[in-house]
């Protein structure tokens, strides 16, 4: 049982520099796609009408893309924990 927590341990300890690396790599990815999108775009959503820069929309998109993302793996987590009671 020892054998296991230890491995189980080690898993973790891996597992954070790769998410820290992969994090990095988008984080890089987007920063270049954002400096080489600055002209200004017309946004027409629904009842929203207006010109503001590529790189605003493109941050504002990511942004509530990681918030859902969140909040899915929230939901995920809270129903694995209610059906393990």
């Amino acid at each position: 049982m020892a054998d296991q927590d230890r491995f189980d341990t080690v898993d973790e300890q891996q597992r954070a520099p790769v998410a820290l690396i992969i994090a990095g790599i988008i984080v890089v990815a987007i920063a270049v796609f954002v400096a080489q999108n600055t002209e200004d775009i017309q946004f027409e959503f629904l009842v929203f009408d207006f010109t503001a820069p590529l790189w605003l929309i493109l941050v504002i998109v990511f942004a509530l893309g990681a918030l859902a993302g969140q909040g899915l793996m929230w939901v995920r987590r809270r129903r694995k924990r209610r059906s393990a009671d």
